[in-house]
């Protein structure tokens, strides 16, 4: 992947930590819902009960499909109960389940044997020293896109619309972009003057795409040349990571 050992070994931490987070979260949720409706945790008991006699009744060698069957259903019963009394309380119905960054890892990094998109990301994030873009596009996405802004009350002659219309205009084709980007691969070229919202707009498209699980490699147009440069006239072998940089621009979802 063209990581030095310590950056792989910190990303693998960073798993670890998720994961321990994870379980002391899980926990704290416990111990308030439990202070609040004791009854869960009897339900909880005969919940893991149930789960070690179908364990054992697992690694028996005998016909045991119907008390499988038999314990399955009570614990199925259990855990409705479980959500029904935590709704009845106000507690959202998957309060004492363990909570996770990525629901297609469960916060493991991989998925059967290979890695997660948000490994993927991750190894992204530090070949291109991008993980300042989690903290931006926590500000600048759709949610806090404003039309206020851009002006209503005049033509701009160049393309026939007010400031209005045509930011609601690039609006709608970006959110169709990203819709479409599964199945449509197409390019998407903003322009315009300085301070019209341009960096705004792209951060809302990486958000949306970073959340549906694709990855987003985010560079000035400088950065870029400078790479595709370093790349094209180094020796071969002499710079591992401007190597693996350029095959991420090529590998990546979005550039």
């Amino acid at each position: 992947m063209g990581l030095k050992n310590y950056q792989y070994n910190k990303i693998l931490r960073d798993y670890d930590e998720k994961q321990l987070k994870n379980k002391h979260e899980l926990e704290r949720r416990m111990k308030l819902a439990y202070s609040k409706i004791p009854e869960l945790e009897e339900i909880d008991d005969s919940i893991i009960t149930v789960a070690m006699r179908s364990a054992k009744l697992l690694l028996a060698d005998i016909d045991n499909d119907s008390s499988i069957n038999t314990l399955k259903q009570a614990a199925k019963s259990a855990k409705l109960k479980r959500r029904a009394l935590l709704k009845e309380y106000g507690f959202p119905e998957d309060y004492l389940e363990l909570h996770y960054h990525c629901m297609d890892c469960m916060d493991t990094g991989f998925i059967g044997s290979d890695k997660c998109h948000c490994f993927k990301q991750a190894i992204v994030d530090i070949l291109y020293s991008q993980s300042n873009i989690r903290s931006t596009i926590a500000k600048e996405n759709f949610a806090n896109f404003s039309f206020d802004y851009y002006p209503n009350n005049y033509i701009d002659e160049s393309i026939g619309l007010t400031p209005r219309q045509n930011i609601e205009r690039v609006v709608d084709q970006s959110k169709a972009f990203i819709q479409n980007f599964g199945t449509s691969f197409q390019n998407l070229l903003i322009y315009g003057n300085t301070g019209v919202g341009k960096t705004f707009l792209t951060n809302c498209i990486a958000k949306e795409l970073l959340d549906s699980s694709y990855t987003v490699i985010y560079l000035t147009a400088f950065q870029l040349f400078d790479i595709l440069e370093k790349n094209k006239f180094q020796k071969e072998g002499e710079n591992e990571e401007i190597e693996s940089q350029f095959n991420y621009i090529l590998d990546c979802d979005l550039l």
